[in-house]
């Protein structure tokens, strides 16, 4: 595919997107249009400020679980609480993940001049940032069980993903070099799967 070929299939997708959204209400179109924003804003600018960026890429990430929310309900102020935990646990999973990708990146991000914190503060400060920032995620996935409509289901998967999560960050703690920092994204992206897992069985 060439470069304008994408061009056109990605104007057609957004259009299609706003479309969609339109139908589903303003208030769900308000959220597309924020995240198609952040998205041009992150490709345009923001990717080359990693710190930023790494907070743009969060943020889309964790915007389906309210998109989602406002589409079913019909009203951004019907939004659970449950849904609130997932997007601020999705945010700072995402988060922490992409500070593990900027270990694996380093170099080539240094070569070009994105400042990512591996770059300005360190690989091993960097993967400190990462743990706290996941151990937020985690502790926020255990807030969350008394708000989930089926708890037994919820619990039970979301406990293997807080271990995936866990051991990407301490791995990665341990020994920031890149070859286990690409081990960790890894693990941290199945991690992040099974969350979503645990979210669905958790009938959110």
């Amino acid at each position: 595919i060439t470069v304008k070929e994408a061009a056109v299939y990605g104007s057609m997708a957004l259009v299609l997107a706003v479309a969609v959204s339109l139908l589903a209400g303003l208030e769900s179109l308000a959220i597309i249009l924020l995240a198609i924003i952040v998205g041009m804003l992150y490709n345009a600018k923001i990717k080359k400020f990693g710190i930023y960026g790494n907070l743009c890429v969060a943020l889309s990430t964790a915007f389906p679980f309210i998109y989602g929310a406002v589409v079913a309900l019909r009203s951004f102020w019907a939004v659970p609480i449950r849904c609130w935990m997932f997007f601020a646990m999705a945010f700072l999973a995402t988060w922490s993940r992409e500070i593990i990708k900027g270990i694996v990146d380093v170099e080539g991000d240094r070569r070009v001049g994105i400042k990512t914190l591996p770059i300005v503060l360190g690989e091993k400060a960097s993967a400190k940032i990462a743990l706290i920032i996941m151990l937020s995620a985690i502790v926020l996935s255990l807030v969350a069980i008394p708000f989930v409509l089926n708890q037994v289901n919820y619990v039970f998967i979301v406990f293997i993903a807080d271990i995936l999560l866990l051991y990407s960050v301490f791995s990665t703690l341990q020994n920031p070099t890149r070859q286990t920092a690409r081990r960790a994204k890894n693990m941290a992206l199945i991690g992040m799967s099974v969350g979503l897992a645990a979210f669905i069985a958790g009938g959110v």
